[in-house]
């Protein structure tokens, strides 16, 4: 009868080949007693039942096939051992085959799915055969893969140094690889990119917020094209927004506008961080103010115009960012008033029209942020008219639009206002006079 066509039938077609061979069996012989044998095993650890005599057999087979130089018998040689849980049997295998031959892909990667619980089994083996191999392109690339994913799981268990190390270690890999082998640039700028941003994160997460400002800042100049689309986790992208978030939580405003100014000169078309640019350059410069700094406060109000104005291009509907800019100029420049006025105008016209156009379920504080910048263009035309222009003939109109918008009356700024209104009227100004005001 003819061998079953199941995992038992063929090894006991090879078996009996084997037995006639009388202790002679041939190259194919060999390599058939290996894979059916293989087979056998598989199907019964798949099968909940143990390990059959079948395996013993099947190795010798293979080991005498690899012996007499059959490359052929390394891949399931190396399965058989995993098979039968004797990891380190079949890494070791894989490495004394990739001492001859160092490029072969497929026994990297099954060295590799050897060591996914162990990151730093697999970075020594593949150090193994670097040793016999010091100078191949295809084995550094696979190493830099390595020591990214060690870096991962250094990380995973807070071993910062380790971590570093690995990425020091990866980085020299993928430089290595791509120099060797042009056509392997692509995938090591990738590569590169990913190592920047993992030593980044890793700065960030052993608290060592400004060397991780300083290498995502880095990481964006060395490579700008590759700046994420979305804030995906361990992206430069999100890198950046966690690093000003932690400058601004500690109050760390120089900081945040020193970062900020280096990341906007590289890319300047997030609309988010020319924003918050332009807030860390307008604090800092009215701290600077209050120290009696003039020259570096006017030099940072001018950096904020400027970012805010490019802010506004970005999202040029965003009434909180156009309310920003006009800010500016009212309080702090001495150019620009009458575009800041027409822009507080847009402002105001363009919240009002989102504000009615909201759908009734909007979040309670989605809703109140637009209004607060409703209400705050309001509040800035009743300063740009009072104190820069002299004007009282329209600001109690305009402060009264204020308030119709959150936080409504509990705007201090109003009462100020009010204040300075009732002065000046008071004094004798005239309604509708013009003055220089100032502030």
């Amino acid at each position: 009868p003819g061998a079953r066509g199941d995992a038992a039938g063929a090894w006991e077609a090879a078996a009996a080949a084997d037995a006639r061979s009388g202790g002679s069996a041939s190259p194919e012989l060999l390599m058939e007693l290996g894979h059916s044998g293989l087979a056998a095993t598989i199907a019964a650890v798949q099968a909940g039942r143990p390990v059959p005599a079948a395996a013993r057999r099947a190795e010798e087979a293979l080991r005498q096939a690899l012996a007499a130089g059959d490359a052929a018998a390394v891949t399931p040689l190396s399965d058989l051992l995993a098979w039968r849980q004797l990891h380190v049997d079949a890494r070791d295998v894989l490495v004394s085959a990739l001492q001859g031959r160092p490029d072969h892909a497929e026994w990297i990667l099954r060295l590799q799915n050897l060591g996914v619980a162990d990151a730093a089994a697999y970075v020594a083996d593949l150090e193994l055969v670097r040793a016999s191999a010091p100078g191949d392109a295809t084995l550094l690339w696979y190493l830099g893969d390595a020591y990214y994913r060690r870096q991962q799981h250094a990380r995973a268990q807070a071993d910062f140094l380790a971590a570093y190390e690995a990425l020091d270690r990866g980085e020299e890999c993928f430089l290595a690889a791509q120099s060797s082998r042009p056509e392997y640039a692509p995938t090591c700028h990738a590569f590169l990119h990913l190592v920047r941003c993992a030593r980044g994160w890793t700065l960030r997460e052993e608290g060592r917020v400004d060397d991780a400002a300083q290498t995502f800042a880095a990481a964006l100049e060395a490579d700008p094209a590759r700046l994420e689309p979305d804030n995906a986790p361990g992206s430069l992208r999100l890198g950046i927004y966690t690093v000003v978030d932690d400058f601004f939580q500690a109050g760390r405003l120089a900081e945040a506008q020193r970062f900020l100014h280096r990341v906007t000169a590289v890319h300047d078309a997030n609309p988010d961080w020319m924003n918050n640019h332009a807030f860390a350059c307008r604090e800092l410069g009215v701290a600077r103010l209050e120290q009696d700094r003039a020259e570096e406060a006017a030099a940072l109000f001018e950096e904020s115009w400027r970012a805010y104005s490019r802010a506004v291009e970005l999202a040029p509907e965003d009434a909180r960012l156009i309310n920003d800019r006009a800010l500016i100029a009212i309080y702090y420049l001495d150019h620009d008033l009458e575009l800041a006025e027409s822009e507080l105008q847009r402002a105001v016209r363009l919240g009002e029209a989102q504000l009615q156009a909201l759908p009734e379920d909007t979040p309670i504080g989605v809703r109140e942020r637009l209004e607060e910048a409703v209400g705050d263009a309001w509040e800035n035309r009743a300063y740009l008219d009072l104190v820069r222009r002299g004007r009282t003939d329209r600001a109690e109109e305009f402060l009264a639009h204020s308030i119709r918008y959150y936080p409504y009356d509990r705007r201090p700024g109003v009462q100020r206002l009010r204040v300075a209104l009732e002065q000046q009227k008071q004094a004798g100004g005239a309604p509708g006079s013009a003055g220089n005001g100032g502030c």
